[in-house]
């Protein structure tokens, strides 16, 4: 894989993180850290977060724990005089990208701020069970 296409990866990734901790501050301090965080009719909490770390996130602050996991899988960009095997650093930085926007997701739902338009949003349990 190529350094230049790592370097994107990692960088995308960082923006995403940096976009969710961005999120997190706003929201405790207008809410606090105890405020309960959660997508709608679903009974596994934030349910990519809770598959991957085995998390369950209910408040606000449990989703800081998630932020510092997000910060720790993600690497170094490549640099220009050392080559080494990229494709662990792009799974790591994908991995950062979909729990950070999980907790952006979960900030907007909190907000109420609404879908965006051609989006459905958060697809419930029952939804998920019905389409099989």
């Amino acid at each position: 894989m190529s350094r230049e296409v790592m370097a994107a990866v990692i960088r995308g990734a960082g923006g995403f993180v940096e976009e969710a901790e961005s999120k997190l501050a706003e929201a405790v301090q207008a809410r606090g850290e105890d405020q309960k965080v959660a997508f709608p009719d679903t009974a596994f909490f934030l349910p990519m977060i809770y598959a991957l770390m085995g998390l369950e996130v209910k408040t606000l602050a449990d989703l800081k724990a998630v932020m510092a996991h997000c910060r720790e899988l993600l690497p170094a960009e490549p640099t220009e005089k050392l080559w080494l095997p990229y494709l662990g650093d792009g799974l790591d930085a994908g991995i950062a990208t979909l729990l950070a926007m999980e907790a952006t997701c979960a900030i907007r739902y909190l907000n109420e701020e609404p879908i965006e338009e051609g989006c459905t949003g958060f697809i419930s349990d029952t939804i998920q069970r019905e389409l099989g």
